[in-house]
């Protein structure tokens, strides 16, 4: 790890620093954010965070921490957990919560937290006995907690699962009565067997436990009768006895401080990661990589994971899910909720089964420190902006500010009025504005006027409108690398074209006409350029007329695709006399499953579309329809033809389209036009689907 840029250093809550880095490893640019967490008090301390309060479903991760931000408990940073089935998000590992065991653990890495606050991090090992009447029992295989019947011959439900969906076939499950079903560790559970159930969907009521098992365990479970006593004992081994809080993660990274080379995979590609490590002193640190956003940050192997660990002087580390599910959650001193801080590679936050919360659990007191957002910027000369100011008690937390603020600046690089807003002088210089109140410690924030700038960008290359449409066009300046505050009436705006009028400030007005023309925009010696089209007509990419040799076909979890040019009249044809046929088989498969029409080289496409259509003969199955596109920083994102929910609800021919989002790089590539998802592991089905006239819509 070389060429270390940091941000500012920032305390969220007593003992815990926030900061992101910018860092180049073997594989290139990197952007780490980081908490490192001195756990010195009980008031502060980690804690799973549950999807709905559940161990199974996914919810965004500012959700989960939603749902438990309160007085006195306060979510001050947080990450996505453990690795999950995509289909109905259950956690692949071991989760406690409050000291109640939710699932058991799967033999890989967790990491743990006691009573005291120390951080554990290893492999858990439940052991789970079972007592009817009185008499041990010699069970043919463990018991699993929580987990499905497919996976485990034997497992032990809780109402915490939510709705238990038990169809394998020939499978045994016996209610059991208790007057506590709370699981922890070093008590057992004592209850009476109610009776042997037939239904497949079962929901559990408070005190109610069940026992599924299938294949060799029938005959064990068949010899239970109803009235029978039932004890359960559940025991964490070693060093787990008295952990209060646990999520799961898989590979070990690193173990007493040497780099686990033997077990972590060679093979891993570049990707968004979510890590967390112990310092030989008991810091935590939670570490998030950045990736699959080139220029910006590529992403990490595994291996990479570790070292950058170890870089940081972490003794033993975990990692945990990371590519789109990546998400490291702060809450700044002074505001109420936590906010996303990283860049996740899916382009928004992605739902996830559980999280490892931060919790400040101090007693909220008086107004004690001010904070001025943001707390460093660069500015060009004679632009303006206005500061935020938030105010805390003495451990971080938010409060309300109801005295005036008193706002000043070093003299030499601009003025400030009483709102906070900073005007920048017209000379380069570095200083400070403040914020002040009688009693309460002040705010600062350093800034730095700069009076050239060495490169401007149009947030976009292309521009499609509408005739007789107004848009606001948007242009960021550099300094050196580094973005600056920018007032866009500085710049000097011309159109060169008959379609329209740029006005100061870059408002653009398109004329009742079709055509084209070129933005321009400069500072000094720098412009940049941004091509205009009015009323551009739609564009088709693909009528299969000319057969489908530049499409190729993928999945994810089926048990049979296949791809072939479908002709009349054999097939329905909706228009010409070819269309493309895709059949699959996604029977008796687990997680999500998909059917992939891919191109064998990336389409780029002409300008800046609004949508994407195409002609689809629907089969009535409810699988999700999207599609996939990169953009001009190599970052994929997704586009949705139905609804997650909805899915492709008909059959026979109907008209398409999928929205394209407006703040994305060009240029834009064609990756995949067609993406049917299986989502629900309910409804993996057999089917077959046509698709014809892929175009683009301006």
């Amino acid at each position: 790890m070389q060429n270390v840029n940091q941000t500012k250093v920032q305390t969220i809550a007593p003992g815990v620093r926030q900061f992101s880095e910018e860092v180049y490893s073997i594989s290139g640019k990197q952007h780490l954010h980081i908490i490192e967490a001195k756990l010195e008090t009980d008031k502060i301390r980690f804690e799973a965070g549950l999807t709905y309060g559940n161990v199974v479903g996914m919810q965004k991760a500012t959700e989960q921490a939603a749902a438990v931000n309160r007085s006195e408990h306060r979510i001050v940073a947080g990450i996505n957990a453990d690795f999950y089935d995509m289909s109905n998000g259950l956690p692949a590992n071991l989760i406690v919560h409050q000291g109640q065991i939710l699932t058991s653990p799967n033999g890989r890495t967790a990491i743990g937290f006691k009573k005291d606050g120390t951080a554990i991090i290893g492999t858990p090992d439940l052991s789970i006995t079972v007592k009817i009447n009185d008499q041990v029992q010699q069970l043919p295989c463990p018991i699993a907690l929580n987990k499905q019947l497919i996976d485990y011959p034997l497992v032990l439900y809780s109402n915490v699962f939510g709705e238990i969906n038990v169809t394998v076939d020939n499978a045994v499950k016996v209610i059991v009565d208790t007057t506590n079903d709370v699981i922890q560790s070093g008590q057992s559970v004592r209850g009476r067997i109610q009776h042997i159930v037939e239904e497949a969907n079962i929901t559990l009521t408070e005190g109610q436990l069940l026992l599924a098992g299938r294949g060799r365990v029938r005959e064990w479970l068949q010899s239970i009768k109803a009235g029978d006593e039932v004890e359960l004992a559940f025991t964490f081994l070693d060093d787990w006895m008295n952990v209060q809080e646990a999520v799961g993660g898989n590979h070990l990274l690193i173990d007493k401080g040497m780099l686990m080379e033997g077990t972590i995979p060679s093979d891993t590609g570049l990707a968004p990661r979510t890590a967390v490590g112990i310092k030989e002193d008991g810091t935590v640190l939670l570490i998030v990589v950045d990736g699959r956003k080139p220029g910006y940050s590529v992403g990490v192997s595994l291996k990479e994971l570790a070292e950058l660990m170890l870089a940081y002087g972490v003794y033993s580390a975990v990692n945990l899910d990371g590519g789109g599910s990546s998400t490291m959650l702060v809450k700044l001193p002074g505001e109420q909720t936590p906010i996303i801080i990283n860049q996740p590679s899916d382009g928004a936050e992605r739902d996830v089964a559980n999280t490892l919360l931060l919790v400040n659990c101090q007693k909220e007191g008086e107004l004690k420190k001010l904070f001025v957002y943001p707390a460093e910027l660069a500015i060009l000369a004679g632009s303006s902006f206005t500061f935020k100011v938030r105010g805390t008690d003495a451990f971080y937390h938010a409060k309300q500010i109801t005295d005036k603020v008193e706002w000043s600046v070093d003299r030499h690089i601009g003025e400030m009025n009483s709102s906070g807003c900073f005007k920048a002088g017209f000379k380069p210089g570095v200083g400070m504005v403040s914020a002040k109140m009688n009693g309460v410690k002040s705010g600062v924030s350093k800034i730095e006027v700069v009076d050239t700038c060495t490169k401007l960008a149009f947030l976009q290359s292309e521009l499609t409108v509408e005739p007789k449409s107004v848009y606001q066009i948007g242009v960021e300046a550099y300094h050196k690398g580094r973005k600056l505050i920018l007032d866009p009436l500085l710049l000097e705006w011309t159109f060169d074209g008959t379609v329209g009028e740029i006005h100061p400030g870059g408002k653009f007005t398109a004329f009742d006409e079709k055509g084209s023309g070129s933005i321009a925009v400069r500072y000094g010696d720098v412009s940049a350029a941004l091509k205009v089209e009015v009323g551009k007509e739609p564009h088709l990419i693909e009528n299969f007329e000319n057969g489908a040799n530049q499409w190729a076909i993928k999945g994810d979890r089926y048990t049979a695709i296949h791809m072939r040019l479908a002709s009349g009249p054999d097939d329905p044809i909706r228009f010409g006399y070819h269309a493309l046929r895709i059949d699959y088989n996604f029977l008796n498969q687990k997680g999500i499953s998909g059917v992939y029409v891919t191109a064998k080289r990336s389409i780029e496409l002409e300008g800046y579309p609004d949508k994407i259509g195409m002609w689809v003969y629907g089969d009535g199955h409810g699988h999700w329809l999207r599609g996939q596109l990169r953009d001009g920083h190599s970052q994929l994102f997704s586009i949705d033809y139905t609804e997650k929910e909805m899915g492709v609800s008909w059959t026979g021919w109907k008209y398409v389209e999928a929205k394209i989002p407006k703040d994305r790089i060009l240029p834009l590539k064609m990756e995949a036009p067609f993406r049917y998802m299986a989502t629900k592991g309910e409804n993996k089905t057999t089917g077959t689907l046509y698709i014809d006239q892929i175009r683009l819509i301006y």
